[in-house]
């Protein structure tokens, strides 16, 4: 998707209201995914939970006309885990029970052809369905790089995304949130607060600037007129990406998913990872000025 969209570069977990409490977003419009699934040379119907109810029977009907009418997978997001993207290619009991392949995600793309599975209640865990209903003609490749470009430019650039900070904002936020000593109700709850302004939110950083640094480097490779700012691009997207792993290490943390990060307490460690955000933001005005280069050469 992120190839199609330029999605890799978004940046929104804090919201405006109350910047200490981040949480991980997926795209809040049907937009990019229309985008996404046109690129593939498909037109569907998507639903997304954040932009309207979620009627079960508005939902079955979607992915038993896709798969049964006109033969197409449907693409729920969000099952079987929230971070797993289900492709149901088989319903049972009028689309109560789906089967299909899941996938996870991550640096790299996990997909077992073999471990097909079946999904029940899947309506309670989707938040965005996807359900191709035609095909229709792919653009041309190197008009689908340039919208992506131009889309992850506007993405690094707008300081505000519906209810949160985004791009260099939300860097703003998450050093705020970071450095807030305002009382607690105890020791726990103020460590708490402080590994919520890491975990997960490193993870999602790093995985999103490891497909920046994938797809600047493809998109580069098929236009060599524009390569060297892109490499250059692609090349700061993957400090972004190993500044993150720093400041796990920083932090005392072990692996991605590592609550505990002991290293928090102290302020030094602290003041050490937000100079580490300083540099993130510092590398993606570095980004969007290259890719803006490669755009209006």
């Amino acid at each position: 998707m992120g190839l199609a969209t330029g999605e890799w570069f978004q940046n929104a977990w804090f919201t405006r209201d109350q910047e200490p409490a981040p949480t991980l977003t997926s795209p809040l419009t049907a937009e990019p995914w229309q985008r996404a699934m046109a690129a593939a040379g498909y037109r569907a119907t998507i639903v997304v939970r954040a932009q309207q109810e979620f009627a079960d029977d508005t939902l079955r009907a979607a992915v038993t006309d896709s798969i049964g009418v006109r033969g197409l997978p449907a693409i729920l997001v969000g099952v079987p885990t929230p971070h797993d993207v289900f492709l149901a290619t088989q319903y049972d009991d009028q689309g109560n029970t789906l089967r299909g392949w899941a996938v996870t995600g991550g640096n790299t793309i996990r997909f077992d052809e073999t471990e097909i599975r079946t999904l029940t209640e899947w309506q309670k865990q989707t938040h965005i369905l996807v359900a191709p209903s035609m095909r229709i003609t792919r653009a041309e490749r190197r008009v689908v790089y340039r919208q992506a470009l131009q889309r992850g430019l506007t993405m690094l650039r707008e300081k505000e995304m519906g209810a949160f900070h985004a791009g260099p904002a939300t860097y703003d936020a998450w050093q705020k949130a970071l450095l807030d000593d305002s009382p607690a109700a105890d020791e726990k709850s103020l460590h708490a607060r402080r590994v919520a302004a890491i975990e997960p939110l490193i993870w999602d950083l790093a995985e999103r600037r490891a497909w920046a640094q994938v797809c600047l480097d493809d998109i580069a490779a098929e236009t060599p007129e524009h390569a060297a700012e892109l490499r250059a691009a692609s090349t700061a997207a993957k400090q972004i990406h190993d500044h993150m792993w720093k400041i796990n290490e920083l932090a005392g943390g072990k692996e991605p998913g590592d609550r505990a990060l002991p290293k928090l307490h102290d302020a030094d460690t602290r003041a050490a990872i937000a100079d580490l955000l300083k540099k993130c933001q510092a590398l993606d005005a570095e980004i969007a000025a290259h890719i803006e280069k490669s755009l209006n050469p």
